[in-house]
């Protein structure tokens, strides 16, 4: 006989003010927000066999448990298939967690094995062995028993309003928790048990307006009368994840084929491979989102309606009515949401054994800050000096001398306010930004330009695509420094992340430069993002290095610049003029080459302030000025990667007291205030795209928890020895949307 147990009246009151503040609090990421001393406790109900997101999101869970964020606690079946227990109890097996307990059902719903789970299971290699080998039995025990068993047991063990269901697939498990009775594991009543042990339920259910109000989703459809008894009397909040949410972020197929090759068979990449019939399709997301909100709740990944109930019809759509206080909430999602969130899906689902690094924000602040500040004392100290002298070493009675306020002759510098655009862009369309879309705007500058800028410009204005627009067909000036001078932005919003200073540079550098064009470029930023961490420039440099092509030229100048510095650690113009014999007097260094402009001669003026100039601002930019060639861009970047190294707080007053905050960059919006201010917004956003995450320390201080990447360098390209163009060209819309084009002579 079913008991259930009944809450008095005066428990039924608190029950609901309790959980209407926890919804109230939910709202606003508090609560389920700040992110938790201890990781979220999780229980997955999951259909895994129906659809292969199932799996995907499994092995989310497991990868954030391996960062500390979660702690699965079990995993129930809502699919009635052996085949699919077994495979659960696989992927657990896999990431080293094979006790979870699983609880299976035995509904009748869905009990055919699906297009993928028995395929993997029985997948041999070339020696005739089960490539993922699991030892199963249907035996019931304390590591496999029948769901609502189980979620009984589970949640009984549990501290009070401490675990989160999350719920991707049927109702059916979560609908008999309710009506459960008493047993060996609780006294409570299901409702009650329900009511008490749970935080809220995270669930993949529904459509929702505008687009899928009337949409009879299939986790609902499968089991109408537990979706339609669950979500009428569930006691504690609910979060739906409708069907136009995971419709809307589709993972890449291409990021199948990519990410999961560390090892030669990954039973996620095979699971794919068999549900998609092939690894060149996208995947709708839906349970990873439901997933991604219980771990993260207070990342902003998300935003929610307005509190409300849903009700599920008798044929399977789902109805929300706003109302004061109630329990349902569903979410909504902007651009940036869904460019954020596939961004933590992609380098979230591959992972393993992953390792993080922790900035301050306010460390970062102070960083970023001085990052800035070091380029406006490097340019502005060498500008009376700018190729005036060539292939020479500018003598010292002809340096510049220091003096305060100089600072403020910065903000007509081209140095700066060009890679302002390319803020500016990712401001406007996202951090994943087309590059069409980066040169369009670039396009529609109207500052003058040289070299590999200026044509890289032209070609855009003339109709010529990214990346085209910088590829030597179309460029003669493609090994210039132009995007080397530029870079220092994708190192600024990408602290400790190199493969983000990769992706913006193969994004922006490819506008105007190819090859060592874009490498010098992308080393600079890798040494900014490794800056926020140390002061040894050493490490820096090595950073840098490992973002770029081993066998490149540019690579080879910082390996040769390195040792010598080591053989000559005091005489500066012995390297100097052993930089000068190989890359300047040598013709396999010239091939392809604009002479003094050259990316790899400037790099190497850079890499000799920071080695020579002992951690000090006036000695860094004196010697990188000196050195010659562009002798206010190579300081600037020096000195931008010295004083990101120390600090603003740690730069003498002389650099920085009368330094203007609210003088405009030319043809920029920003002043110095507002710069710094797009710039955090800029880096919050990529730190979770690149999948880290913002939490908070001990005392409450914002923190970004960084994944420590593995470095993905891009391929080697010589620009003498290109490959074939893309024959890219601007769509007819996309010139209507080019209002600047006249050729910069």
């Amino acid at each position: 006989m079913r008991f259930v147990r009944l809450f008095s009246l005066g428990s039924l009151l608190c029950l609901a003010l309790v959980c209407s503040f926890i919804f109230s609090c939910l709202a606003n990421g508090q609560v389920l927000g700040a992110q938790p001393a201890q990781p979220v406790r999780i229980i997955f109900d999951t259909d895994l066999g129906n659809d292969v997101d199932d799996t995907l999101a499994l092995a989310l869970i497991h990868n954030l448990q391996t960062r500390g964020e979660i702690e699965l606690l079990a995993v129930t079946m809502t699919k009635d298939n052996v085949n699919a227990e077994r495979f659960v109890k696989m992927i657990n097996a896999w990431y080293g967690r094979p006790d979870i307990p699983i609880g299976y059902t035995r509904s009748g719903i869905t009990k055919d094995d699906g297009n993928y789970v028995k395929k993997v299971l029985d997948l041999r290699d070339e020696k005739g062995k089960p490539v993922f080998p699991v030892e199963f039995s249907t035996k019931e025990s304390s590591q496999y028993m029948e769901a609502v068993r189980l979620l009984r047991k589970t949640l009984a063990g549990q501290p009070d309003g401490q675990t989160v269901l999350v719920q991707v697939g049927f109702s059916t498990n979560l609908a008999a928790l309710l009506d459960s009775g008493p047993d060996e594991f609780s006294p409570l009543g299901g409702r009650e048990l329900f009511a008490r042990k749970v935080k809220y339920i995270s669930t993949m259910a529904g459509g929702f307006p505008p687009k899928y109000g009337e949409h009879r989703e299939y986790n609902v459809k499968l089991n109408i009368p537990a979706a339609k008894k669950l979500f009428s009397e569930c006691p504690v909040p609910v979060v739906f994840s409708g069907f136009e949410i995971g419709l809307s972020i589709l993972m890449p197929g291409k990021a199948m084929q990519r990410d999961y090759n560390y090892v030669k068979y990954h039973p996620l990449k095979e699971a794919y491979r068999y549900y998609r019939h092939g690894l060149d399709k996208n995947q709708a997301t839906y349970d990873l989102t439901s997933v991604l909100y219980a771990a993260r709740p207070s990342e902003k990944y998300f935003t929610l309606s307005e509190p409300g109930t849903v009700t599920v019809l008798d044929d399977g759509r789902t109805v929300f009515k706003p109302k004061a206080g109630g329990l349902h909430r569903y979410m909504i999602l902007t651009q940036t949401q869904r460019d954020n969130i596939l961004g933590a899906f992609i380098q979230l689902c591959p992972e393993r054994n992953v390792s993080f690094r922790k900035l301050s924000v306010q460390a970062w602040r102070n960083r970023m800050k001085a990052a800035w500040l070091g380029q406006i004392i490097g340019v502005v100290w060498g500008a009376p000096t700018e190729f005036k002298w060539k292939d020479a070493i500018i003598p010292a009675g002809n340096m510049p001398v220091w003096k305060s306020g100089m600072e403020n002759n910065a903000f007509g510098q081209d140095d700066l306010y060009v890679e302002m655009t390319f803020l500016r862009t990712l401001e406007r369309c996202g951090l994943d930004c087309p590059i069409r879309e980066a040169g369009i705007d670039f396009a529609n500058s109207r500052y003058k330009l040289w070299c590999a800028n200026r044509a890289g410009r032209n070609n855009l204005r003339s109709g010529i695509a990214p990346p085209d627009s910088g590829h030597p067909k179309f460029n003669k000036c493609c090994n210039d420094i132009d995007y080397q001078i530029e870079s220092d932005f994708a190192g600024i919003l990408s602290p400790g992340m190199p493969n983000s200073v990769i992706e913006l540079g193969d994004r922006f550098g490819r506008l105007m430069n190819y090859s060592d064009g874009v490498y010098g470029g992308i080393f600079v930023g890798a040494m900014y993002a490794e800056a926020f961490f140390t002061d040894n420039v050493q490490k820096v440099i090595a950073a840098g290095l490992k973002a770029i092509p081993p066998d490149s030229q540019y690579a080879m100048m910082v390996r040769d610049v390195t040792r010598w510095y080591g053989e000559n650690p005091t005489d500066w113009e012995k390297t100097w003029r052993l930089i000068q014999e190989k890359y300047r007097k040598n013709p396999e260094f010239q091939k392809c080459s604009n002479g003094g402009i050259d990316v790899k001669i400037n790099g190497a003026y850079i890499l000799m302030g920071l080695l020579y100039g002992d951690k000090q601002i006036e000695s860094t930019v004196v010697i990188s000025t000196r050195c010659g060639q562009d002798s206010d861009c190579n300081p600037s970047n020096a000195a931008g990667v010295l004083c990101t190294m120390l600090g603003f707080d740690a730069i003498p007053e002389q650099y920085r007291g009368k330094l203007n905050t609210h003088m405009k960059f030319s043809y920029t919006d920003y002043d110095f205030t507002s710069l710094l201010q797009v710039c955090e917004k800029l880096v919050r956003q990529n730190v979770v795209y690149q999948g880290g995450r913002i939490g908070k320390d001990a005392s409450g201080n914002e923190m970004f928890v960084l994944p420590v990447q593995s470095v993905k360098c891009p391929p080697l390209e010589l620009s003498w020895a290109p490959s074939a163009p893309e024959g890219l060209r601007f769509t007819a819309e996309e010139l209507k949307r080019i209002v600047e084009r006249t050729s910069d002579k």
